[in-house]
């Protein structure tokens, strides 16, 4: 089980999404107009299963994908968006990985927006084991 597969499983499901919106991956400079969705994975925690160390047997983290929208646009459209995000991550949902498979661990958290210059945010939180 290694990162790139982890992150790569998760990514793959909102790639070509179905939503109309554009695609902000990470480290991968965005030059689309909106609205958008911003995929970053900002923590996650490993550990393995035997006392002589080496082996990783899971993983534990999140997947943050925030909707940007116009400002203009109002909380409604980034809720909407946000909603739809969330519904493609239901809690047990599963991704095959090679050695393993990502697992959704619980309903994806919508998160209160806010205003960041031009745009509208809503973050969505999604939580998975990898094991």
């Amino acid at each position: 089980m290694n990162k790139k597969d982890i992150v790569n499983a998760l990514k793959a499901e909102l790639d070509g999404t179905i939503f109309g919106l554009g695609l902000s991956m990470p480290n991968v400079d965005y030059s689309g107009g909106r609205p958008y969705i911003e995929v970053s994975f900002p923590d996650a925690a490993r550990s393995g299963g035997t006392l002589k160390g080496g082996e990783i047997v899971r993983e534990i983290g999140r997947m943050s994908v925030v909707v940007c929208t116009d400002l203009d646009k109002g909380e409604d459209e980034a809720n909407d968006f946000a909603d739809q995000v969330a519904a493609k991550f239901p809690e047990g949902k599963s991704f095959p990985i090679t050695g393993g498979k990502v697992i959704i661990t619980a309903p994806p958290d919508i998160r209160g927006g806010f205003r960041d210059g031009p745009e509208w945010r809503v973050p969505v939180i999604v939580r998975y084991l990898a094991s």
